[in-house]
């Protein structure tokens, strides 16, 4: 296992001296991830959320954690979240808030401690659950294509590895994990899937994870040509105009075309009927799907964004429902904190100004390799569609910034401690 492990790094380009910043719970996947890369001699770090719902045990979890580190010379990092709380008060589910939390955590880790992955134990069988979870909940393409090994800073290199591989190597050579007493309850759905549902697979096709792997394999080639073909139609067709989109009908002759353009206003594949009415339809109608209006025109559907409530402000702090954003600038930041963004003051071209995002708005997320589009970046990261419509961004004279309440852009990083910082803060009345 650990020259497979090997293999995969060096095929990926993941180099010894590469930061990397590795998740550990204390369970089997993350404590022989973190055991292999130390053995391996990579430059590594480690961090440990304690979300405080398992009482004790959450305790004991973040203690063997430590101590592991500790045992091994690894640099530890340690949080804990009253996640109860903070889910009631976003009005979320505990555990799409606690993946939240985590994501958010280790994003500032790297950054402040200039490291350049952030890597989590996700294996194959994690995988199929998160495929049979996206099919029922129907995500399309997106949802049932795999996690790729490297995806902007999120290294996964564990992804062909079976829990069954982990689990005997790890019993095998006598080392110790915490095991997760609530991964046997059947109140979430995806403990149903992995209790109850794949071992009634199994019966009928023993051999099932070594067909996924091979499905999994061709779907990232799938969904490679099909992200790289909707890229080069949006970009030959979709014309932009400040605020303003349009595309000539004689484009959108395809479902999938419709789709591309709908997915690119954050619509969603159930509303790929209501397009196509409107293109039969005669010049003047129109429809609203998210925050966005559809106008059937002459030869054409033009687009344009119909929040009312669109903002472009210029100030320090802003309302803005039940949250508000503070800008301020200190020299020598000491801590970071979540929901919170830090530029290199010297870097941005002033005036600055703040407003939602727009359909096409993209930047470099931190940490990440190339420029992602402010949607994508934010469906990624499983924000709900009526959090996604509230998300704003920080733009200065000449580009986007960041993310409020979720990432700068790369070339803004704090780079010197000592730096000049202008800190955005997200923060709720």
């Amino acid at each position: 296992m650990l020259n497979k492990l090997k293999n995969i790094l060096e095929l990926n380009q993941i180099h010894s001296k590469d930061g990397i910043l590795v998740a550990c719970s204390g369970g089997p996947d993350s404590v022989l991830l973190l055991i292999f890369l130390k053995s391996l001699g990579y430059s590594i770090q480690v961090a440990h959320c304690n979300f405080q719902l398992r009482g004790q045990e959450s305790d004991l979890d973040e203690e063997f954690v430590s101590n592991l580190c500790q045992k091994e010379g690894i640099p530890f990092h340690v949080i804990q979240f009253e996640t109860e709380n903070i889910a009631k008060q976003r009005k979320e589910s505990i555990q799409l808030t606690a993946r939240n939390l985590r994501y958010q955590w280790f994003s500032e880790l790297a950054e402040k401690n200039n490291l350049k992955y952030i890597c989590t134990a996700h294996h194959l069988d994690d995988r199929i659950e998160t495929f049979f979870l996206n099919l029922f909940r129907g995500t399309g393409l997106n949802g049932l294509a795999p996690l790729e090994i490297i995806k902007g800073n999120r290294l996964r290199p564990f992804n062909s590895f079976t829990k069954s591989e982990i689990l005997d190597y790890l019993e095998s050579n006598g080392i110790a994990y915490r095991l997760d007493q609530s991964n046997e309850s059947t109140k979430y759905e995806r403990n149903k899937i992995r209790l109850d549902f794949l071992p009634e697979m199994e019966k009928l096709f023993p051999e099932y994870r070594q067909r996924f792997q091979e499905n999994f394999d061709r779907l990232e080639i799938v969904k490679t040509g099909l992200e790289l073909k909707k890229q080069e139609f949006l970009d030959r067709y979709l014309i932009q105009d400040k605020n303003q989109f349009a595309i000539r009908i004689e484009h959108l002759t395809t479902d999938l075309e419709v789709l591309w353009l709908l997915e690119y206003f954050d619509g969603k594949y159930n509303q790929l009927s209501e397009i196509q009415k409107l293109i039969q339809s005669q010049k003047g109608k129109h429809i609203d799907i998210e925050d966005f209006r559809f106008t059937r025109e002459e030869n054409s559907i033009s687009i344009s964004n119909k929040k009312e409530n669109s903002i472009s402000l210029t100030i320090h702090e802003i309302p803005y429902e039940d949250q508000y954003v503070k800008i301020s600038l200190e020299r020598k930041v000491e801590s970071f904190e979540s929901n919170t963004i830090y530029l290199d003051f010297d870097k941005v071209i002033f005036p600055l100004s703040i407003q939602n995002w727009m359909p096409g708005d993209r930047l470099q997320p931190l940490g990440m390799k190339g420029k992602k589009l402010v949607s994508d970046y934010l469906t990624d990261r499983k924000i709900p569609s009526n959090s996604r419509s509230k998300t704003l961004v920080i733009k200065d004279k000449n580009s986007i910034l960041g993310i409020i309440g979720h990432c700068c852009d790369e070339k803004f990083k704090i780079e010197n401690k000592n730096a000049n910082t202008l800190i955005i803060k997200l923060k709720e009345f």
